[in-house]
């Protein structure tokens, strides 16, 4: 994943595809539900 890919996610203008939130979770050592979980904890959006 290239880094203006990756900057996009991070500042909610650009879902991920479930592979890609799978392959971030796995890069940090977490899981898909925790990085959700701390999303939507910070103000994130939850419809998804």
């Amino acid at each position: 994943m290239d880094e203006s890919s990756l900057s996009l996610i991070v500042n909610g203008k650009r879902k991920p595809t479930i592979d890609t939130a799978i392959r971030i979770a796995r890069a940090l050592d977490t899981t898909v539900e925790d990085l959700w979980y701390w999303t939507i904890s910070n103000g994130g959006d939850t419809d998804s």
